[in-house]
């Protein structure tokens, strides 16, 4: 936040729905005549659509587009008219949100070529439904994901060791802790207690040490590069290109690992094999929050805990209630009907076949690595440079090609209006989107309403994503 300035486009829009009081710390509401506009676009298009719940034959207003396709063997792009995903465009960088759409054609054009010419590598172990379609992308995305999470430790090397610093020596004046969420000692001891725990608790679980080890740096990788791109990019809607177990089975090799461990790997999935749910992201955006309107870390740290005291309280118990009372298998979502199968299903994969250590996905990743290393050297040297190194990490995860149109739309928004305008404009129409993004929910809040009163039981997706 405070070295590399970053964008922060998803707390920018919170504190953005806000404006700072001179007079008092805090914030307040901000509303104004292009909010409106923007609230009652999104909303009217929503509420337009909860009328054909009651009337039939009434024409809906579409919510996806037929896929762009560049021709025979090259994957669809969905065309899908989400709001608030084109509202947090509007609030990205434009090098940014330039680099996330361009990659995903770019990664399109890609998989398409390998499907004419018949490339491809073996994929024996992926785990399924989270890994990219295709191990080649896949791999290629992830190692440019780890030279940027490798970056990133770099820039703020000094940082972090004056946070050690100051763990080490509590009346050191190394950093300002005052607006950290926890002190420099908490943090390091946190950090070394919780990491010895799970350790502990995969080798309890049939890993070896070393093995926790290694796949406890590549859930690392995935939590911190996760941040970044949520942090930079405003992706509400993004998954890792691969998950730890995948990139740990393949750097050792099945051979190596044996039925106890590939067993435990698949175990694991419990709580890492779909980071969406990430706590770092949030509690980054949180901070971001927090720091503009002037609360304290230690008591922005405190709220954070209860919340998700709260939460856990109302979830876990909610949720089993309504399995063992309705029946989880017959709630008819993926989370109880496909995802239970999933680490049993890998687990089975991987124990029948021993590829041993996959050197084609490695040296995919390896040239993954190094352009990225090449796009952030020209990023960070050329102020002409017009693509940011952060599209190349998710241009071809399935999840952000969905969010083309938006991006794509929300790019084009925000340079027309700087071409135009300039720096005026743009803050004069930012309203506009803000208004669009609250408009979107009190209009999926009045359908979930609706459905709640007369459609119990049998309610209307509004977004399948």
């Amino acid at each position: 936040m405070d070295h590399e300035r970053l964008a922060y486009p998803l707390a920018g829009m919170a504190t953005a729905l806000m404006r700072p009081d001179e007079e008092r710390s805090g914030l307040r509401p901000r509303r104004g005549g292009a909010f409106w506009l923007g609230f009652g676009l999104a909303f009217g298009t929503m509420a337009w659509n909860v009328v054909g719940y009651f009337v039939a034959g009434w024409p809906a207003l579409p919510s996806e587009l037929p896929s762009l396709s560049f021709g025979e063997g090259f994957p669809g792009i969905p065309m899908v008219l989400y709001w608030p995903m084109l509202c947090i465009a509007f609030f990205l960088r434009t090098d940014v949100s330039l680099s996330l759409w361009v990659f995903v054609v770019l990664g399109v054009i890609e998989e398409g070529v390998f499907n004419r010419i018949g490339l491809s590598i073996r994929n024996s172990l992926s785990v399924p439904c989270f890994d990219a379609s295709r191990p080649a992308l896949a791999w290629q995305s992830y190692g440019a994901m780890v030279v940027m999470v490798l970056v990133n430790l770099w820039v703020i090397r000094r940082h972090l060791f004056a946070v050690l610093r100051s763990a080490l020596r509590p009346r050191s004046a190394d950093t300002d802790g005052a607006n950290d969420l926890l002190s420099a000692r908490t943090a390091v001891l946190g950090l070394a207690v919780a990491t010895g725990y799970l350790v502990l608790w995969l080798w309890r679980l049939g890993m070896q040490p070393a093995t926790a080890i290694l796949f406890l740096t590549a859930a690392f990788v995935g939590f911190i590069g996760l941040s970044r791109l949520v942090v930079e990019g405003g992706l509400v809607f993004i998954l890792p290109p691969l998950t730890p177990q995948s990139a740990t089975v393949t750097l050792l090799g099945n051979s190596a690992l044996g039925p106890s461990q590939l067993t435990a790997m698949g175990l694991s999935m419990a709580w890492i094999a779909d980071p969406i749910n990430a706590f770092m992201p949030a509690a980054a955006n949180a901070a971001k929050v927090g720091h503009t309107a002037r609360v304290s870390g230690r008591s922005l740290a405190a709220a954070i805990g209860i919340a998700a005291l709260a939460g856990i309280a109302t979830t876990i118990p909610f949720t089993l209630w309504l399995g063992y009372r309705h029946g989880a298998y017959t709630l008819g979502t993926w989370l109880f009907t496909g995802a239970p199968w999933v680490p049993y299903t890998y687990a089975v994969r991987a124990i029948g076949s021993e590829p041993g250590i996959e050197w084609a996905k490695l040296t995919w990743a390896g040239m993954g690595g190094g352009l990225m290393f090449v796009l952030t050297a020209l990023h960070y040297r050329l102020t002409w440079w017009p693509i940011h190194p952060i599209g190349l990490v998710v241009g071809v995860i399935l999840k952000v090609r969905w969010c083309f149109l938006p991006l794509l739309a929300g790019w084009l928004c925000k340079v027309t209006v700087l071409r135009l305008g300039g720096a005026a404009a743009l803050k004069r129409i930012q309203p506009f989107f803000l208004g669009g993004v609250v408009g979107w929910f009190a209009g999926a809040a009045l359908s979930i309403i609706v459905d709640g009163l007369f459609f119990s039981g049998d309610g209307h997706v509004i977004c399948w994503h």
